[in-house]
């Protein structure tokens, strides 16, 4: 029997607990392996507050923290365990003195999905995430973003354009970063789906079979800030509806959720509202009404990340409605049907990219 090729994927492991980042890896190890390869991603060190929960849990003190504190020591129960099931990791931990010793035991390595080149993230710009420690055969990237709209400039654009060089393949998930390294690099770099577009409804409703939920809800997901304005719209829809709002972000029943149990969320909803990508990714593969709405950045560091947003809307031929002349747009799939031949047609550039690229 022939020995599999081995890929090692480089992604974003340290940015606490993201869901979309969770399931685009997975979806990323799933596809691969179902292409015949043995797939890892590389176990790169985690945030001291996920690699000593298990200790921390057995803690009596957990019952007197601060409300948010205990969302976030639960949450890190439940990703690590949903880490340990669903993700394979390398049996070493991948450090920076390892790293050229790691890369002798892979064939390739597929860098992404996920902001990986954010230069505003504390890794966006670390010779890691561009794979500087492997051969130029070795280094594959798979829609990798770069995250940021209006704001990628010098020293970026020539820092990055050193670093992009002599890959076997390049490939981003935004039209604007595809145009970005295009021009750079004096060549044409394909704008590919997100890896969660290319599993089918069905593999994500395996997923999350099991996974308990409310009924009659609206899923409320928002990373940046929960501004007045926004408070109201969801108010308003509530009424509406007659439904009742599961807050991902701040009720301890929901906030400490797994990432599986984030995907049933979203696949049960009646109505799903977030600033989010993947909520919006996710919203489209289960066909669900959805309402997107402009990050108000107090919590975050980039000023504007909606070319990823725009990119989907153009690629699946969807429209987004304004709300009043707010920055609230809903989204409405009429033709679900229109739309999964729309990301099948995608899935099928986007997989043979990869079969070109590993072979």
């Amino acid at each position: 029997m022939t020995k599999k090729k081995k890929i090692g994927i480089v992604t974003i492991t340290n940015d606490g607990y993201n869901f979309g980042n969770r399931l685009q890896n997975y979806a990323l190890q799933t596809v691969l392996e179902r292409m015949g390869f043995e797939v890892e991603t590389l176990n790169r060190p985690i945030r001291d507050n996920q690699r000593n929960w298990w200790k921390r849990k057995k803690m009596v003190l957990h019952y007197f923290l601060p409300y948010h504190q205990r969302i976030e020591h639960l949450k890190a129960g439940n990703f690590f365990f949903w880490n340990l099931r669903h993700i394979h990791w390398s049996k070493i931990v991948a450090t920076d003195e390892n790293l050229s010793t790691l890369a002798k035991q892979y064939d390739y390595f597929v860098a992404g999905s996920d902001q990986i080149w954010n230069p505003k993230f504390s890794w966006g710009t670390t010779p890691y995430m561009f794979l500087q420690f492997a051969l130029p055969k070795q280094r594959v990237s798979y829609a990798a973003s770069i995250g940021i709209d209006d704001e990628f400039k010098e020293p970026y654009c020539s820092q990055f354009k050193d670093m992009w060089k002599d890959w076997k393949a390049l490939s981003c998930r935004e039209q604007f970063g595809a145009r970005i390294m295009s021009d750079l690099l004096n060549q044409e770099v394909p704008c590919l789906l997100d890896p969660t577009l290319l599993l089918d409804r069905k593999d994500w409703e395996d997923l999350t079979r099991g996974c308990r939920t409310p009924k009659k809800y609206i899923f409320l997901y928002m990373l940046g800030e929960l501004t007045g304005e926004y408070q109201q719209y969801v108010f308003e829809l509530a009424e509406r509806t007659g439904c009742q709002v599961v807050d991902v972000m701040n009720d301890i029943r929901y906030a400490r959720c797994s990432p599986s149990r984030f995907a049933a969320l979203i696949q049960r909803a009646d109505w799903v509202v977030a600033d989010s990508y993947h909520a919006m990714v996710f919203s489209i593969i289960f066909h669900k009404r959805f309402t997107f709405v402009y990050r108000k950045e107090a919590r975050l560091k980039c000023k504007n990340m909606n070319s990823r947003v725009h990119t989907l809307t153009d690629k699946l031929k969807l429209q987004l409605h304004q709300v009043d002349d707010k920055p609230i747009f809903e989204l409405n799939i009429l033709d679900g049907d229109a739309v999964n031949l729309l990301i099948e047609e995608h899935k099928a550039i986007a997989l043979n990219y990869l079969k070109c690229a590993l072979k």
